[in-house]
């Protein structure tokens, strides 16, 4: 009887501990699953920054909403063809230790703003304008003993002195952007995106030249180039996720601008009572811009904090009309070079 006790004993103490071993492995398993399915769920998207996974009313992958982003930027214009006198000591014939005078923008704070809105199939629709503007002003005398200053933006006519030449430069830069982005590989760490869409640009800069003394007496050139264009854009966005909602991001971006050109050069002199040159052209061309941006946001909630370093590259932008000599009265020439923005930015997103 001990023994048909002790063997019911044993057998049934090994059917509990089964049983419960059983039941432990799969409760394990289950959380297991349950961490490898989180692990797996990638997170949704918003406004290019990483959020926590959605909900179980939205997609898998994307809850749909609205996104505002509002930017702080801080841009220099950078163009080479800013020149408006030259200078030279007398050592020479000509031009003896001469140097080259030109014009630099200012550095200058603009704005940007975008609102846009996510579907659950990925695909956000986005509006975005951006408003820039700045100026500068140089100046120079003629070097003291027998020095000379030769104006470089005045017509052609031999070699005209001045006593004095002061420049003065605005610039104008506007564009407005509507393009579709999607991102089209991410993970738990990693978000690529594309993005591509139209743009219209309008830019508008004005530079006056003030020359006088010797061959000058309150003369004046003025140069005005207007540009509107419309054309596409297109490029993509990297965005890897470190730590504590801070991650750090690089886009690269080119379009291609079909513009309308209008430039107009004017020149007087006597205080006025002369005009030298009053003339005016249009013409249409396309122009090629190249973009990058690097930087790092955080993120808390729906609110992203970003900011970094931009540069943004016009080619051929800035145009204007000279006169090539005097043999060729009507020889006529266009300068084109390039401009290029760079500098810092600062935004703020939201999602809702």
């Amino acid at each position: 009887m001990w023994g048909l006790l002790a063997a019911t004993t044993q057998s049934t103490g090994f059917t509990m501990a089964q049983q419960i071993g059983d039941d432990a492995i799969i409760s394990r398993l289950n959380a297991l699953e349950a961490q490898v399915n989180q692990l797996s769920m990638a997170p949704s998207v918003v406004f290019g920054c990483d959020q926590e996974p959605c909900v179980q009313a939205c997609d898998d992958y994307f809850c749909p909403g609205w996104e505002a982003a509002a930017e702080l930027v801080y841009f220099k214009p950078r163009q080479r063809a800013l020149d408006y006198a030259v200078t030279e000591d007398g050592s020479t014939a000509i031009f003896g230790n001469a140097a080259v005078h030109s014009l630099d923008f200012d550095r200058n704070a603009g704005a940007r703003g975008s609102v846009g809105y996510r579907t659950k199939t990925g695909w956000a629709v986005r509006a975005t304008y951006t408003s820039f503007e700045t100026d500068g002003r140089a100046g120079v005398d003629r070097p003291t003993g027998i020095g000379q200053l030769f104006p470089t933006r005045s017509t052609p006519d031999g070699f005209v002195e001045a006593d004095s030449a002061r420049a003065a430069s605005q610039f104008e830069y506007h564009t407005f952007d509507l393009t579709a982005d999607r991102p089209v590989y991410q993970n738990c760490f990693t978000v690529l995106s594309v993005f591509g869409g139209t743009r219209w640009v309008d830019v508008d800069q004005l530079s006056r030249l003030d020359y006088n003394g010797r061959d000058f007496t309150n003369g004046r050139v003025i140069d005005h180039t207007e540009m509107n264009g419309f054309g596409l854009r297109m490029g993509t966005e990297g965005r890897w996720k470190m730590a504590h909602g801070i991650s750090v991001f690089g886009s690269l971006a080119g379009g291609l601008t079909y513009g309308r050109f209008h430039t107009t050069a004017f020149e007087d002199n006597l205080d006025s009572t002369i005009v030298i040159t009053d003339i005016s052209q249009s013409y249409d061309q396309a122009i090629a811009n190249l973009e990058t941006r690097l930087g790092m946001s955080a993120t808390w909630r729906n609110v992203v904090v970003s900011a970094g370093y931009e540069l943004n590259d016009w080619f051929g932008l800035a145009e204007r009309s000279v006169f090539t000599g005097t043999t060729e009265r009507g020889g006529l020439a266009t300068i084109s070079d390039d401009i290029l923005l760079e500098g810092f930015f600062l935004q703020v997103a939201m999602g809702w």
